[in-house]
């Protein structure tokens, strides 16, 4: 396919796009389009669809407008935003897998045979197959060896029979602080062409609604709490058999972060959905900031339970309480054993009295459907 013939194509597929999914349609008129050479296949930052065109010239006209609403659902869906401290080349993986499914719900859609598809990570958030990938042993072994990282990734792909076709880049310079606001005034514009259509997609506007509730990238805060977290030392791992004809390279060993206490609302007026979800992040804690020693605690008007782990031990909740809310016992139970942690972080509905005077620590508190709290720093979370 010659130049002109791709430029062809890129006209025919977003004009289909328009006619039988106004939705992606509305969106990939107003992104702008750029041919680079220097991108294998296809990228987007929120405003540009960048595209190889010796790629572009082997896909099929469906294939061509599939990739498009691929790469609109990743404005869409914000994922150039949501990215934060997480691992650039699995955060990539996890959101393909997130929406490949959606874009081939459209049967006039194609994606090249070789995209990322399973079924087992359909209907997650990127965030939810972010956490299922992170975890896979050929991953953990080499996630501090960004070489050696890459190679894993694609021999776990070439397993698969799998290839990524395009990659989320960052918001241009200049423009981070508003591309989440740019994304989602986007997405309002394809939901409105779409219904004033009468072809919005099955579920598009509940998944658009869970992307664009406020993500804070609480991870990060955290981080910087921790405040005897230190860079660590140059150490050597054993090589990688794969690269020892490449390189062999050191890397910083990050030095544990000390010690975290955990306060869980088990009260009634907390829900198990909720509470399911707090035990998730546990394991994010753990692993994102290099915690080395964590002690949980379980609170309705008292501490009903309190659970300690290490950063190799399993995470394995148990469940005490039920009873009314206050949060004074917990603050009260780092006073009596004289355990100061490196940070505190409550997770609650926040529907108690907070005690009067902030501990000699910091406090996060992870608070559904409540505004800032009187002292500490507040993340609101949002399910």
């Amino acid at each position: 396919m010659t130049v002109v013939d791709v430029q062809l194509n890129l006209t025919k597929a977003r004009a289909d796009l328009v006619f039988y999914s106004p939705f992606y349609g509305a969106i990939v008129l107003r992104l702008k389009m750029k041919e680079d050479a220097s991108q294998p296949t296809f990228a987007v930052d929120g405003y540009t669809i960048f595209y190889n065109p010796d790629f572009a010239a082997t896909l099929t006209l469906q294939e061509f407008a599939g990739i498009l609403a691929h790469e609109v659902l990743h404005v869409a869906l914000l994922h150039h935003t949501r990215m934060g401290n997480r691992i650039h080349i699995i955060w990539n993986m996890a959101a393909d897998y997130a929406i490949n499914p959606i874009v081939l719900k459209n049967p006039k859609l194609r994606l090249p045979k070789d995209a990322l598809l399973d079924p087992n990570y359909e209907g997650m958030t990127a965030e939810q197959v972010y956490e299922l990938l992170i975890k896979k042993p050929e991953i953990q072994q080499v996630i501090a060896d960004a070489q050696a990282l890459a190679q894993a990734v694609k021999d776990y792909l070439d397993g698969r029979g799998e290839k990524m076709f395009d990659e989320i880049k960052a918001p241009p310079a200049g423009m981070q602080g508003q591309a989440e606001q740019d994304a989602k005034s986007l997405a309002n514009t394809g939901l409105a062409a779409a219904k004033q259509a009468g072809k919005l997609p099955g579920g598009m506007e509940g998944i658009l609604d869970g992307a664009h509730e406020v993500q804070v990238d609480w991870q990060d805060r955290l981080r910087e709490m921790l405040t005897n977290t230190t860079r660590g030392d140059l150490v050597w791992h054993r090589p990688n058999k794969r690269l020892m004809e490449t390189a062999y390279l050191p890397y910083y060993e990050q030095e544990p972060a000390g010690n975290l206490t955990l306060a869980l609302d088990s009260s009634a007026s907390v829900s198990n959905p909720e509470l399911e979800i707090y035990g998730t992040e546990l394991r994010s804690i753990m692993r994102d900031n290099n915690i080395e020693d964590l002690t949980v605690l379980w609170v309705d008007t008292a501490v009903r339970n309190v659970q300690r782990f290490n950063k190799d031990d399993d995470i394995i909740l148990k469940i005490k309480g039920r009873g009314g809310t206050r949060f004074e016992p917990a603050f009260e139970w780092v006073e009596e054993h004289g355990e100061t942690p490196d940070a505190f972080i409550y997770f609650t509905d926040g529907e108690a009295s907070f005690p009067e005077e902030p501990p000699p620590y910091p406090v996060i508190w992870c608070i559904t459907g409540k505004d800032q709290e009187p002292w500490g720093d507040t993340i609101e979370l949002k399910f």
